[in-house]
């Protein structure tokens, strides 16, 4: 398989992983008033808006860059969410990765899920 068929490959797929950063986000922000006042681990106003904004500024940023660039940091992204999901899920605490919509071990599969798509189409 040639590069540019490798980077053809994540550049359509590369949409995935920046809408569930999108998803996400637009979450984390729905339901930021019960996030608040709960003892996740984003319980704090500025961690919270301050991962919110992480989040679309990394979709944008998966959305736009050259293949190779985006498909690095759209690992190291997710990378980066199995660990804070699976501390959060081992640690009895709530990590709040999509609100409170999803627990999470659901938070964990998505992550995994991303990770293995990274990985099949790497440019």
């Amino acid at each position: 398989m040639d590069n540019q068929e490798k980077n053809f490959r994540w550049r359509n797929a590369r949409w995935v992983p920046a809408a569930i950063l999108i998803v996400a986000a637009m979450l984390k922000t729905l339901n930021a008033p019960f996030i608040l006042v709960g003892t996740g681990l984003l319980s704090s106003p500025a961690f919270l808006y301050a991962t919110i904004f992480g989040e679309i500024a990394c979709s944008v940023l998966i959305a736009m860059l050259p293949a190779s660039m985006s498909w690095f940091l759209a690992f190291v992204v997710f990378s980066l969410l199995l660990v804070v999901a699976t501390l959060a899920q081992f640690g009895g605490w709530t990590c709040n990765c999509f609100g409170n919509v999803l627990p999470s071990w659901a938070s964990i599969a998505v992550d995994v899920s991303m990770l293995v798509t990274c990985l099949a189409t790497r440019p």
